[in-house]
Order: C-alpha cells, then sequence, then structure tokens
C-alpha cells in the first residue's frame, strides 16, 4: 500500500510517535490482507462480498485511511494510554475496515457493534478468515452496548463510527447513553458524510433524501397511516405522508387522527429534504449543523467539536487527485471553520472528562 501518509490530517498533540508509526504500519497490513483476500473461498454471503467489495475494496486505500485517522484522532485526544491498554468500540461497524484496524493494532479489547443480527455475523466470518477476530460483538444500539459493558465489566475508552450519526434518531439519547461506558476519560470519534458546511455535499444529499423518500418512505409512511387510522382517502394519505417527513412512530399517528378530527394538519417539516423511516425514526443522511451534535454531546458532559475531514487522493484519474490533494492541502493551513466548507465529510470529536 502506497502514499498511505495521514501526516497532513492526524492531529498530534498529544500522539505519541510510536503509536502513530504503528497505526500506519498496521493499515499496510490490513490493506494488504484485504487485497488479498480469495473472495472465491469466503463462506460470506453473495451480498456481503457485494457490499464490501463495493464500499470498501473498489476504494480501499481511502477506506483505511479514514480508519486510521479516527483512531490517530481519538488517541491524539485520549493522550495518557498507550493502545494495548485502551478498549475500543466501533459503533455501527457493518461491513467496515474500522474494527478490522483496530484489532491488528493491539487495543486491549475491540468491541464490534452493529444493530443488524446479520452483518454481525457476516463480520464475525470474515473477520474468522483473515483471523482478525475482536474480543467482543455486540448487537442492538447504544442501549444494548451498555448492557453488554456493564455485564461484562468492560470500561470503553474510544468510541469511533463512520457514517452512523446521521442516521441515529436521538443524539441526546446517543451521548447519554455512551456516557455511561465509563467513568473516567473516554473519546468518541464519529465522521459524516453529511457535512452540512460544504454546499456541494449539501446539494448532493438534497438529491438522495428526494430519491429515497420518493421510492421508499413515503410510500411507507401512507401504508403505515392507514393501518391505523381509518375513513382517509388516497388524496388525504399523501397529504399527511408529507407533512409527517420529519416525525415517526406514535406521533404520526397522533398527527393523522388529529386531522381526521378537524382537517388541519398541525406539523410541518422543518428542513427542505431531511426525512425519516417512519415505524423507527431512522433518519437518511440527517443534514444537521455542527451546532446540533455540539449541544446534543455537552447535554451530557462531553465537549465537542466538528472537524473537517479530507479528500479521497487514490482514483485513476491524475487530475482528480491533483485537485483532491490541492483541497487537502487548503484544509490543512486554513483555520478549522473554513475548512469545513471545502471538506467532503465532518468529524465530530467529543471528549468526555470526569
Amino acid at each position: 500500500m502506497k502514499n498511505l501518509s495521514l501526516e497532513e490530517f492526524a492531529i498530534k498533540e498529544g500522539l505519541d510517535k510510536n503509536q502513530y508509526d504503528l497505526v500506519l504500519s498496521k493499515s499496510e497490513e490490513l490493506y494488504e490482507k484485504l487485497m488479498n483476500f480469495d473472495w472465491s473461498t469466503t463462506k460470506l454471503r453473495d451480498y456481503s462480498k457485494i457490499y464490501f467489495q463495493k464500499c470498501h475494496v473498489k476504494r480501499l486505500h481511502f477506506s483505511i485511511q479514514c480508519s486510521a485517522y479516527n483512531i490517530l484522532t481519538a488517541l491524539s485526544k485520549h493522550g495518557s494510554k498507550h493502545i494495548k491498554d485502551l478498549v475500543y468500540l466501533d459503533y455501527g461497524a457493518g461491513l467496515g475496515t474500522s474494527f478490522m484496524l483496530a484489532q491488528l493494532c493491539g487495543f486491549k479489547f475491540v468491541i464490534y457493534n452493529d444493530y443488524n443480527a446479520e452483518w454481525l455475523e457476516e463480520a464475525k466470518a470474515m473477520c474468522s478468515e483473515l483471523n482478525l477476530l475482536p474480543a467482543h460483538f455486540v448487537v442492538g444500539d447504544i442501549v444494548q452496548v451498555v448492557d453488554y459493558c456493564n455485564e461484562h465489566s468492560i470500561a470503553v475508552d474510544i468510541i469511533s463510527s463512520r457514517n452512523v450519526i446521521e442516521h441515529l434518531p436521538d443524539l441526546e439519547h446517543y451521548y447519554q447513553f455512551a456516557s455511561k461506558l465509563n467513568n473516567g476519560k473516554m473519546v468518541m470519534v464519529d465522521s459524516t458524510s453529511a457535512n452540512s458546511y460544504n454546499p456541494l455535499v449539501v446539494l448532493n444529499h438534497y438529491k438522495k433524501h428526494r430519491r429515497i423518500e420518493k421510492q421508499f418512505y413515503f410510500e411507507q409512511r401512507k401504508k403505515y397511516i392507514s393501518e391505523h387510522v381509518e375513513g382517509l382517502n388516497a388524496d388525504e394519505l399523501a397529504l399527511l405522508s408529507k407533512a409527517c417527513r420529519m416525525i415517526y412512530g406514535e406521533a404520526i399517528i397522533e398527527v393523522a387522527n388529529q386531522y381526521k378530527n378537524t382537517k388541519q394538519i398541525k406539523v410541518r417539516p422543518t428542513h427542505i429534504t431531511n426525512s425519516r423511516e417512519p415505524l423507527y425514526g431512522v433518519w437518511y443522511e440527517h443534514i444537521l449543523p455542527g451546532s446540533v451534535f455540539c449541544g446534543a454531546a455537552a447535554s451530557s458532559g462531553w465537549n465537542a467539536m466538528v472537524l473537517p475531514g479530507f479528500w479521497d487522493t487514490h482514483y485513476k484519474s491524475g487530475l482528480v487527485n491533483f485537485i483532491g490533494k490541492l483541497l487537502n492541502r487548503l484544509i490543512k493551513w486554513i483555520p478549522i471553520p473554513f475548512g469545513r466548507y471545502i471538506a467532503p465529510f465532518m468529524t465530530v470529536v467529543t471528549v468526555k472528562n470526569i
């Protein structure tokens, strides 16, 4: 794996050079393992093979680089302890590379988490074949993670996620329960492609929102309302589904019942395109300003900051890579608030000191 330099991106205050070199060397090792992985003999299901190859193998350098960046950022913020003394949680890990890299780096424990039991079993099978099996696997959301760690007397030092926080139904709930994972110092590094600062990224997400809303959520919401509130015609169902785009569950039914009785809809979407799955409230790429993340974190005693991400510079096109390198240089040298406006993703870094 060539040119995995993270010199431009790692926050090195308090970061031991030996740990920096360790993460980079293990990133190289993981890259080689995955590039040489025999997909023809693996026991993974076909959809898992397709997903991992499409989302990670095709841009494997960038995937591992982002995972390494999250680990290095967390280590720099944690400061005092060595990797071998820290417990690492990959929250909403799916079939990614962060938990694999963490396992290679030699953390005290690595905890894999995902709400989807099938993803968990697939990740476990893949890690077994790669000989990179984390010590703990947890199905569920942050509540189940807290319960599991309490049951096994585990104190988590670092929580990391990639493209998870933009989907969470309730950020304050997330930070509140995450704070219970350690009575001492803890660092969270959550990166998200839903970078509300970059106008081009936002416009791209608007397009994605409209597509998902049209193809899935709008009809799901209509069906959900019709199953719980009788006597509404097709036009009324459509009207209610459109109005309830940013609420879910019982809140939708309350609005629908109120409309049935008064013919008034007392809720309106507060964002031009944000929408969520109607049953459980999972957002599709929720576009939020960094201040919302910081405020939600502060409510549970976390200190938060929003950092700019960086551009992939390993495309086939030399011109695209050249532009990416120029933008990364600019992100590095200008103040953080301005860097967020030209970065493709942002990273919410939160620290709890008790």
